[in-house]
């Protein structure tokens, strides 16, 4: 049995080719040994071997997602190992997948992704994800748009003390750096965290976006939605805008008069900002 090795578009994932079917069709991911345990014999033996922090089966190959840092196992080390893996589960002639768990798993897909996207998903994946799970988030793939090179993610980050601007030109700087066909990410709240939705909340979140925060950034703020009651915004300051002495004028004079310029629905804006907490404001009086 000869497996081929490929690169993908981050280092701590490999993409092994057995040269035989894998699942057949669609794609089904495994985050941890438990579900993995529960569902594939193949993605069970391949967790347990050191450091491995995913596994995704598709249906001529799979993914290989590894720890990174200090004290992990390295590519020349774990590569023999999940060769030797693979190679043992074929001689076993045990299934890949469990019964039903293919068709059942919420990762399937049945129809095969463009390149690029699925460039995204596996960068997405392996270094993106990880640690928003850790912290209690999480972010998925909704969409990519050729035309303009935008990525479209959906983003669970109620635990976050880092607001959703800041997390998504973190998100943003990783994709555009590692892919070139990205050129700018447009995340979209989930769950809990998508309470102030409607048309006027999503203008108003896509004119901070996209015109609001990367004016401030450069004096390290930014602007978040909190809140919508008929027709007042409320918003809250963060990073360098917090407890600056310019927040009254920047708000009043710039932000505010912008929003209600924009749209027309809002008749006022409010700071729920707590700017006594602010630790590193641009300006102090």
């Amino acid at each position: 049995m000869f497996i081929q090795v490929e690169q993908t578009t981050t280092a701590d994932m490999l993409r092994f080719l057995p040269g035989r079917s894998v699942l057949g069709s669609g794609r089904v991911r495994f985050d941890d040994a438990a579900r993995a345990a529960a569902a594939s014999p193949l993605a069970a033996r391949i967790f347990e071997l050191p450091d491995v922090t995913a596994v995704v089966l598709e249906s001529d190959s799979l993914l290989v997602g590894k720890a990174e840092g200090e004290g992990t196992v390295e590519w020349r080390q774990l590569k023999p190992m999940v060769l030797a893996a693979i190679m043992d589960h074929y001689l076993t002639g045990l299934p890949v997948v469990n019964g039903s768990a293919h068709s059942a798993a919420p990762e399937a897909e049945a129809a095969e992704r463009p390149e690029v996207e699925q460039d995204i998903i596996d960068l997405l994946e392996a270094r993106i994800r990880p640690g928003m799970v850790r912290s209690g988030g999480d972010v998925s793939f909704v969409a990519f748009e050729p035309m303009t090179g935008t990525v479209r993610l959906r983003i669970t980050a109620s635990r976050f003390s880092e607001p959703l601007f800041a997390l998504q030109v973190r998100i943003e700087n990783t994709l555009v750096h590692h892919i070139p066909e990205v050129s700018r990410v447009a995340c979209e709240l989930a769950g809990d965290d998508a309470d102030v939705a409607g048309p006027v909340a999503e203008r108003i979140r896509a004119l901070l976006d996209q015109e609001i925060n990367p004016a401030i950034a450069a004096h390290g703020g930014y602007i978040s939605l909190v809140s919508l009651e008929e027709d007042v915004a409320y918003l809250r300051m963060d990073g360098g805008c917090q407890g600056c002495g310019m927040a009254d004028v920047t708000l009043r004079e710039g932000v505010a008069a912008r929003i209600r310029e924009a749209v027309p629905e809002i008749a006022d804006v409010r700071d729920v900002t707590d700017h006594g907490q602010g630790a590193n404001p641009y300006y102090q009086p």
